[in-house]
């Protein structure tokens, strides 16, 4: 491993009988744009920089361990309310062994740590693991508190995802870089890059897995349209990360999460290749 609701109310719409029919209208946007090349990209490559925590997005550690994260992770906006988007080269077997810090910081957990209970990827990445469907969404259980049985979502809050946008559309990426406990982030134009959504953006390294591409929309919204991984699981050099597309695929696998579905067992990944 090397970085080791906009679309979600439309899919709402159609959890029953009109699946095939919405299908049909879910485009992913260009991500091709004359003018914008890596070589361009790269000679004005920023720096990731030490941010603020993000109260949906966090570490995604070893339950057993709670000093060791090994990836990053995102709460999606779902009806359930939780779930959680990572990469799906972070994830083996059902993933309950996996546990989620939301904006976790300087080894503390605001808002404490959720456990996992299943997993979702798509078909490709079971057989085969395709780097074109490096996704996971993961269920976590509920928790009660002041005895009231709560979701993650509703104590964090979640992102809308939404296809992966035109080349050049601004997007900000949070992540959890491993053997360091505070978020960096960086602020860039979206590339595409050996056929994959990507970013240049100086200092991403192990950890930073599963970390979101976050979108801002005309109201001051942020919809996740990517996450690190994909492409040699992220990417061999700490300056440029890859994402796999948003695909139907992937909205596939939030709607089996809605449903509680029963979890895949997910493949232990390969190397990275780098």
């Amino acid at each position: 491993m090397h970085r080791s609701a906009h679309l979600s109310r439309r899919w709402r719409s159609f959890l029953g009988a009109a699946t095939a029919v919405a299908a049909a209208t879910l485009v992913v946007t260009s991500t091709t744009a004359a003018g914008l090349t890596d070589a361009a990209a790269l000679a004005d490559e920023p720096n990731a920089t030490t941010a603020a925590p993000q109260a949906a997005i966090g570490a995604l550690f070893m339950a057993n361990d709670p000093t060791d994260h090994i990836c990053t992770a995102s709460v999606l906006d779902s009806a359930a309310g939780n779930l959680i988007l990572t990469a799906a080269h972070c994830v083996s077997g059902s993933g309950n062994d996996l546990q989620f810090r939301p904006a976790y910081d300087n080894g503390t957990s605001p808002y404490g740590a959720w456990n996992v209970e299943a997993a979702y990827v798509m078909p490709s990445w079971l057989a085969s693991q395709n780097p074109q469907a490096d996704f996971a969404v993961l269920r976590v259980a509920d928790q009660t508190r002041d005895g009231k049985l709560v979701s993650l979502q509703q104590v964090t809050g979640g992102y809308d995802l939404d296809t992966t946008p035109a080349v050049g559309t601004p997007v900000t990426d949070y992540a959890y870089n491993s053997g360091e406990d505070q978020p960096i982030g960086c602020t860039t134009p979206l590339l595409q890059s050996q056929g994959y959504p990507a970013i240049a953006c100086n200092g991403y390294t192990g950890g930073s897995s599963g970390s979101p591409f976050l979108a801002k929309e005309p109201d001051g919204t942020q919809r996740i349209v990517g996450v690190i991984g994909g492409y040699y699981q992220g990417g061999c050099e700490a300056s440029m990360s890859y994402s796999s597309p948003v695909t139907l695929g992937l909205v596939m696998q939030l709607i089996r999460g809605d449903l509680q579905a029963t979890g895949d067992n997910v493949p232990q990944a390969g190397d990275s290749g780098c």
